[in-house]
């Protein structure tokens, strides 16, 4: 028997979870595209900034989870370097003078790829809702998706921190009278945040119980309830 009311609900909520999970992959491929990108910070020096220490005049410097790069040019000959670029060195055991600094890269590195993890791992779970029809694999899709944006946020957050200790600390880094903001690779981050928070809910919001005349059939109403398995 065929309960027309919530086959049409059964309906509706999969056409809401196939658009959620369009925009989990986009946010994933955004996420991917954040990671590997230098725009996460940047630092403005306009016409340029004389650096004593270097003779050299800073233009403007762009970072990202893995390196930062700057723009010069030289006080002698005027002549432009551009993209001098440098890894972070987030596990190194020598002595730093900045060690905070060096933990929260160290911490927004890791976090980037267990992110990573966790959003592919949620991206399995979406998928496999369409082909089982539990109530408890949309459970799982919104738990995994509740982790994945948690770890995304701790991401954006410590890089933020990571930013204004720059700012404040490391006049290497952001020469006096220069200015910074956020770029695109950190924009594109909050995108997949939104994605993952909204993917939470609305998994969590279809992955109630549908039983006996809740069921839009007889067979879904038997694959929600409980499984016993025996001796």
């Amino acid at each position: 028997m065929v309960n027309r009311k919530a086959a049409h609900e059964v309906l509706v909520e999969r056409r809401v979870l196939f658009v959620v999970t369009g925009f989990l992959t986009l946010g994933c491929l955004l996420w991917i595209i954040a990671m590997s990108t230098d725009y996460w910070g940047i630092v403005d020096g306009g016409t340029g900034v004389y650096i004593p220490s270097s003779d050299h005049f800073f233009l403007r410097s762009y970072t990202g989870i893995w390196r930062t790069c700057r723009t010069a040019y030289e006080n002698s000959s005027k002549e432009v370097i551009t993209d001098l670029c440098t890894t972070h060195r987030i596990f190194t055991k020598a002595k730093v003078p900045h060690k905070s600094f060096i933990d929260y890269q160290r911490t927004v590195a890791s976090f980037s790829i267990i992110s990573l993890m966790v959003i592919l791992m949620g991206l399995v779970f979406s998928g496999y809702t369409f082909t089982h029809t539990r109530y408890m694999y949309k459970r799982l899709a919104a738990c995994s998706h509740l982790v994945a944006a948690g770890c995304v946020l701790i991401v954006i957050e410590v890089a933020t921190s990571l930013f204004h200790y720059a700012a404040h600390h490391m006049p290497d880094r952001h020469p006096p009278k220069t200015n910074w903001h956020y770029g695109y690779s950190f924009m594109l981050a909050w995108v997949t945040f939104i994605a993952e928070a909204t993917a939470t809910v609305a998994f969590g919001i279809c992955s109630r119980k549908r039983k006996k005349d809740k069921a839009p059939d007889d067979e879904y109403a038997i694959d929600e309830e409980p499984t016993i398995i025996g001796r």
